[in-house]
């Protein structure tokens, strides 16, 4: 199988398997939510059943009822959790209770609806509020019931209706029939069934929250798990595809290096006889010789294969390190002076004043970079060069002002032969990298918000 399928495919296992971890965190939210739901439902059932049970040993209590009557109702029932127990009358006078209720009023907000009313407290609390005690002494519908009834209303019509031709007895006639109207009202609210008020805890109801919750954190803590699981996984398989990719980047660098070093060696000493012939041939020759252009150009071009097989021996060479205290800013001020410049500024307010590196591979990386820097720079503008410590590493930035790094070329920048200039080589970057990773330090390249090209150069202590 093609290694990039592989890793494709090892990245879509790892995506379907954070699908089903989040798949499984929202179904265990969704029973958690419908058992949430069940549970009123049986709180409710189980409030019903004991309003029920309330009503009929409250029939049983003769007389009118008291706080004395509620209190053995309470104890006998707080096994099945009930809490409080108030007999209420419409108005919210209070008639009898036993116990504490919770919360701060007991009454729902719309009167209206006082049968099959629960309120859902804190505490996993439910409070009823129900019509109750229905002890009334006359059979309502019967015939005697429906004669009382249609002569109180033939008395109420009567005396409402013998209205007085004086005007004074008139209104004091109007103020009885208020009277008798207000009176008739107070009655009325009193042969009204009481509000029985309960407020208990539902065991079957907790029980099944208590289980939901465990499920929930059970189900919650192996979706997190497999969640954790799956991103560990993935921060694995990335360090793995990048150190493979670092394998087979080192690994092509060192069958190049290997050729390279095998041309550099085979090419430098019949370069040498032929650089020196032409030497001599162009000293021989006069001044107004047509041939000596041509010998010239000889000799330029041999001195350029020279310095190509110099910079391929410094790519394949490694060698060890030759550490010693240096003052970074003085040596990048005596790389500039040795470029014959004056276009490059130096930003070390932030400088150390010593750091330990090699001085003939770092005066090396230097020179590359800043004479990269001036000649992607116009002639009128300037380098600009910062030194600063942070994190206990060294960093120098070189800024130019060209035209920055195409983005065709930024992942290559740093591979061997690969150049925007017209005439360069391709090995100056790659060497400088090398370079300063045999210092353990890091060579980077990006483009500058403003325009131009900007490398770090990174050095940790060593």
């Amino acid at each position: 199988m093609n290694q990039t399928l592989w890793w494709r495919l090892r990245w879509v296992l790892l995506g379907l398997s954070v699908l089903m971890g989040v798949a499984l965190l929202v179904s265990v939210g969704l029973s958690y939510r419908s058992a949430q739901r069940i549970s009123k439902k049986v709180a409710r059932a189980e409030g019903y059943t004991l309003i029920n049970d309330l009503r009929r040993d409250l029939q049983a209590v003769k007389g009118r009822i008291k706080d004395a009557d509620l209190a053995p109702l309470l104890k006998k029932r707080k096994v099945e959790g009930v809490r409080y127990i108030g007999i209420y009358r419409i108005n919210g006078h209070k008639i009898a209770e036993a116990g504490t209720p919770k919360g701060e009023t007991l009454f729902p907000v719309n009167r209206k609806r006082l049968l099959d009313d629960a309120t859902f407290l804190p505490d996993n609390r439910l409070r009823m509020h129900a019509l109750g005690l229905f002890r009334s002494r006359r059979r309502k519908g019967s015939r005697r019931w429906r004669i009382e009834r249609w002569r109180r209303i033939q008395r109420w019509r009567t005396f409402r209706n013998a209205i007085p031709d004086d005007p004074i007895l008139r209104r004091e006639h109007e103020e009885r029939v208020r009277q008798r109207r207000r009176r008739w009202r107070r009655r009325r609210m009193r042969r009204r069934p009481p509000l029985l008020i309960v407020e208990f805890q539902s065991q079957s109801a907790k029980l099944v929250q208590d289980e939901a919750q465990r499920t929930l954190a059970v189900g919650g803590g192996v979706a997190f798990a497999l969640m954790l699981v799956m991103f560990g996984f993935a921060a694995l398989l990335k360090r793995l595809s990048r150190l493979e990719d670092q394998r087979q980047h080192q690994q092509q660098l060192a069958v190049l290096g290997e050729m390279s070093a095998v041309l550099a060696h085979e090419i430098r000493n019949p370069l040498t006889s032929l650089k020196g012939h032409a030497q001599l041939l162009e000293e021989f020759l006069p001044d107004d010789d047509k041939l000596k252009p041509k010998a010239e150009r000889v000799v330029q071009e041999a001195v350029r294969l020279e310095q190509l097989s110099s910079q391929l021996l410094d790519f394949v060479r490694v060698g060890s390190l030759e550490r010693k205290d240096l003052n970074p800013v003085a040596l990048l001020k005596e790389v500039a002076e040795g470029l014959q410049t004056d276009r490059i500024q130096f930003h070390n307010d932030k400088a150390p004043e010593v750091w330990s590196m090699d001085e003939t591979r770092m005066r090396q990386v230097f020179s590359n970079l800043m004479d990269n820097a001036l000649q992607a720079s116009p002639n009128d503008t300037s380098v600009e060069v910062r030194v600063t410590a942070k994190g206990g590493k060294l960093q120098v930035t070189i800024d130019d002002q060209g035209e920055g790094i195409p983005e065709d070329k930024m992942d290559s920048i740093f591979t061997p032969f690969v150049t925007t200039k017209l005439h360069g080589t391709g090995l100056g970057l790659p060497v400088a990298r090398r370079l300063v990773e045999l210092h353990q330090g890091t060579l980077t390249a990006s483009n500058r918000p403003e325009g131009g090209a900007r490398f770090v150069i990174t050095l940790p202590k060593a």
